[in-house]
């Protein structure tokens, strides 16, 4: 019985572009053979049946790829009548194969919805084909009938032929008719060719989809398929330290937004629009930006047709990061290929949906899914934590951990705010809180109760770093002022902000936490928006104020006390790149390798060319081999794979460079360690996780 129906085959062979071809009748090498080509990115591979006991070969390799290849789609080749073609599929061949036209095989096929590929060396041989329902033809022998250019004429009057090109055509032709061959060095194959345990050379062929052809008369050799096996991966070695050294690695997601309610409780997302669009601030910018109407971002407009709008949009995003990873979170995730667009939207809305209702879909069963090991979340010192310590109780086999983000109570420039936030800080403190003194007391016990259940890091969003000289006088003067209703000058605020800053950071010391500091958001800028939504809508922007002087201030001082803790400092103005490396690592003591840190590429600079710049700043001013490596940032359970975006980004830098001579191709062992490290190892240490 097939395991896959004659939609999702025919896709499977379309969108690989090519089909390997083999026979071997030891049942073990034929399983090798199969692994490595699914290792390596295919997903239809055809079994032909030359020899003796074929049938039983193939019967072991279908109920292999069941388990250990479960989106190959397994056919078989050169069957030439219908009894044998009947064997196969009750065998479970999801396509049939054949050198030449039979009627009667057709029949067999469609009569169980098999897809048959007949072989074909005339237009008129085509034509009669497609008349008994086979889809697609394989032009047999392909360099005898005509080559490329026989192709090309067949699809000038018949431009809805679908064509498979099989034997007889040289390199040359094979190259221009193929989009883009995936590159198959997984599992001990280099070329197409692999020696087995006797010593015998495995022949592999190729069937190739000549796929742009389908569209056009014209065919780019160099053109690589959209998101396949080695996206973003522009060299042999890149390949090798992606799929062999980042590809593996679990994942730490030290910095997101994620909701520990939904984790606790395990969710169950209702459909595609509450997991993908609700909270999504990316989305929604992009949304607003192509003049999307608000009812269906923010708004009350049904989950359909908020999706509909995504995807309306999906296509204006060309270029703009939110397109990978859209496309990314589908494939990994779903398993869904296909390009989202308006056409495809309630297809692939119905399949996620679907999916989104079952166990293997809630909170945690798709973090694991993604291979995370680590979370750690984002809250405010008056959270209770409840429901961290329900995740730790219910046995759930991702560890999360809080992270203390103060930024509200740093918020004395609008007094308002700030008192109303510091009575439910005496509230979860336990604490009056009337004096600055005070203040500091219920801070400190809310931080020895975040580190009691397992936080050991915090974090910071700033416009900037506060280092201005002020006594203990001035800031309870100040303090107080705050709590009575007053408004403070521009001086009294950052003098406060300093002193503060200054003592979280100590806490944080003094209890061994890790300490980060985001830099450079100007938030709310849209007054109108944020009286009509409120903050954390995103209207949120790049800053532009100066940093280096209160940025080593603020760490000398620390330092001079030995209060500085570990720290990684992220910087949103691009302008600061290097700036934010080259004084962070001011700081550096020799106590713990990459003790200061610089961040990931966040927010505004979360795509490739951000990415690059933050690892050749990083690279050029610091030590690479040190960096902890990529965070989410994210409020979605989808946004796993930016972990894997950032890995391939940073193996075809250093792929790159290696193949270039700028990094010695001795050393790759090394590399590939480093790789290792930068994608988990690091954070695993630095965090003590």
């Amino acid at each position: 019985m097939a395991r896959f129906n004659k939609i999702q085959t025919l896709q499977a062979i379309i969108q690989t572009g090519m089909v390997p071809v083999y026979y071997n009748k030891e049942v073990e090498i034929a399983k090798q053979v199969v692994k490595a080509c699914y290792e390596g990115g295919v997903r239809a591979f055809e079994f032909t049946n030359r020899g003796d006991f074929a049938h039983e070969v193939f019967g072991e390799l279908v109920k292999y790829a069941a388990k250990e290849c479960p989106e190959l789609v397994l056919g078989v080749g050169s069957i030439v009548d219908p009894a044998t073609a009947a064997l196969f599929i009750q065998l479970g061949a999801n396509f049939v194969v054949g050198p030449l036209f039979n009627p009667e095989i057709a029949k067999i096929c469609n009569r169980r919805l098999i897809p048959y590929t007949p072989g074909c060396g005339s237009v008129s041989e085509i034509g009669f084909a497609q008349e008994t329902g086979c889809d697609l033809c394989k032009i047999f022998p392909a360099g005898n009938v005509g080559g490329p250019s026989f192709v090309k004429n067949i699809k000038a009057p018949m431009p809805w032929t679908l064509i498979m090109a099989t034997g007889g055509a040289d390199r040359g032709e094979s190259i221009r008719l193929v989009q883009g061959r995936r590159d198959l060095r997984r599992n001990g194959i280099q070329t197409l060719l692999q020696r087995s345990d006797s010593g015998k050379r495995l022949a592999i062929h190729y069937r190739f989809m000549p796929r742009r052809l389908i569209y056009h008369s014209k065919v780019s050799p160099s053109m690589k398929n959209f998101l396949d096996q080695d996206f973003l991966l522009q060299t042999d070695t890149a390949r090798e330290l992606y799929h062999e050294h980042a590809a593996k690695m679990p994942i730490i997601d030290y910095h997101c937004h994620l909701d520990p309610r939904q984790i606790a409780e395990n969710h169950q997302f209702e459909d595609l629009t509450e997991i993908w669009l609700g909270g999504d601030h990316y989305k929604w910018r992009a949304m607003r930006a192509n003049g999307i109407p608000e009812e269906y971002i923010t708004g009350d407009k049904p989950p359909y047709e908020k999706f509909l709008k995504w995807a309306e949009t999906m296509p204006y995003t060309m270029r703009n990061p939110l397109y990978h990873w859209t496309h990314l979170e589908l494939s990994r995730i779903f398993g869904i290929h296909k390009v989202l667009n308006p056409a495809s939207a309630e297809e692939i809305y119905a399949t996620c949906t679907d999916k989104l209702r079952t166990p293997e879909y809630r909170a945690q069963a798709i973090m694991k899914r993604m291979n995370v090991e680590v979370v750690c979340t984002t809250d405010d010192p008056i959270d209770s934590l409840e429901f961290h310590q329900k995740i730790r109780s219910s046995g759930c086999h991702i560890r999360v951990y809080p992270a203390w983000r103060p930024d509200k109570v740093l918020a004395i420039d609008n007094f308002k705010t700030l008192n109303d936030y510091l009575s439910k800080l005496e509230a979860a403190a336990d604490k009056t809180i009337l004096t600055y003194k005070h203040l500091l007391e219920a801070l400190q016990k809310r931080h020895d109760f975040f580190a009691a259940q397992g936080c050991r890091l915090s974090d910071h969003g700033l416009d900037t770093f506060y280092a201005e000289p002020y006594t203990e006088q001035e800031i309870e003067v100040i303090f107080l002022k705050a709590r009575m209703g007053k408004s403070l000058t521009e001086q009294e605020v950052r003098k406060y902000r300093s002193a503060l800053l200054y003592e979280l950071a100590a806490m944080d010391a003094r209890s061994g936490w890790v300490q980060q500091f985001h830099i450079g958001a100007n938030r709310n800028n849209n007054k109108r928006m944020f009286k009509l939504l409120g903050p954390d809508t995103v209207f949120d922007a790049i800053d532009d104020q100066p940093v280096a002087v209160s940025m080593n201030r603020f760490f000398s001082h620390l330092d001079q006390e030995g209060l500085l803790a570990k720290t990684i400092v992220y910087n949103l103005n691009p302008r600061d790149t290097e700036l934010m490396v080259a004084n962070a690592y001011n700081f550096n003591d020799g106590s713990v390798p990459g003790k200061m840190q610089y961040g990931a590429a966040w927010w505004f600079l979360d795509q490739i060319k951000g990415m690059e710049d933050q690892l050749n700043a990083l690279s050029s001013l610091g030590l690479l081999s040190r960096f902890v490596g990529m965070l989410t940032d994210s409020r979605s359970f989808l946004s796993y794979p930016r972990h894997e975006y950032f890995r391939r980004i940073l193996c075809n830098m250093l792929g790159n460079e290696i193949e270039k001579g700028l990094l010695p191709a001795s050393e790759l062992s090394f590399i590939g360690q480093m790789v290792e490290d930068i994608s988990y190892n690091n954070a695993k240490r630095y965090f003590d996780f």
